[in-house]
């Protein structure tokens, strides 16, 4: 995880990031990146041999600030499901009211989890297209 993509953003009884990404695409990705960094890291002397399960997202939203919302949300409810957590994610198409990719994830058990976030919130969202990249903040219930 490159974390010159993100920062972390200190809230009162919350925790939020900003992210940049050259494209939408590459925005939604670093936001996903970073909330599973926060989520949990990978525990030490664990097997890295390959065992991910991928999943297809499809989601629709009014805007790209609600798809914004519900892709974080998606991986959330998605990981918590299946038990997963998240380290690979793909956006093949993507428009303001639009996203298909898919998530790739290894057992929970092969991390240790550092942080317990309930979902993305629209509380201070921020998500703009400025020149030649994109810029998101958003503030997560933990």
């Amino acid at each position: 995880m490159d974390q010159s993509t993100f920062k972390i953003i200190e809230h009162t009884a919350d925790i939020g990031i900003e992210v940049i990404g050259a494209r939408l695409a590459d925005l939604f990705i670093h936001a996903a990146e970073a909330m599973f960094s926060l989520i949990a890291s990978r525990k030490t002397g664990v097997s890295t041999r390959r065992t991910a399960r991928t999943i297809p997202i499809h989601l629709e939203a009014a805007d790209s600030e609600e798809l914004f919302i519900a892709w974080l949300n998606e991986l959330l409810s998605l990981s918590a499901v299946k038990n997963v957590i998240f380290s690979d994610f793909r956006i093949d198409t993507i428009d303001d009211t639009h996203l298909k990719g898919s998530v790739r994830g290894e057992p929970v058990a092969r991390y240790r989890i550092t942080t317990e976030i309930k979902a993305a919130t629209f509380h201070e969202l921020a998500l703009e297209h400025r020149g030649s990249s994109w810029k998101a903040k958003v503030i997560f219930d933990v």
